[in-house]
């Protein structure tokens, strides 16, 4: 990552790792996009860590809801003949 970051320019470099994470819908990924940024990233990129670590934690949040009312309308569908 370090190899990856020194390549990059200012702004790749505060959005990269971010950018990586913001896919997962597991809440634990979200503490640990904190973490990594914590004790590897500069201070310049906290604004995209915690725009990222917020739409990980909605996607946690957001998943079980979907999945619980798309099972019920597909329970719930007339049967096609």
């Amino acid at each position: 990552m370090k190899a990856l970051l020194a390549k990059a320019d200012a702004l790749g470099a505060n959005t990269f790792a971010p950018s990586l994470f913001v896919f997962f819908s597991d809440k634990s990924r979200a503490d640990e996009l904190r973490a990594y940024a914590k004790s590897n990233l500069t201070a310049t990129s906290a604004h995209e860590v915690a725009k990222a670590a917020d739409e990980v934690e909605f996607r946690a949040e957001f998943k079980p809801r979907l999945t619980t009312q798309l099972s019920k309308w597909i329970d719930n569908r007339p049967a096609r003949k």
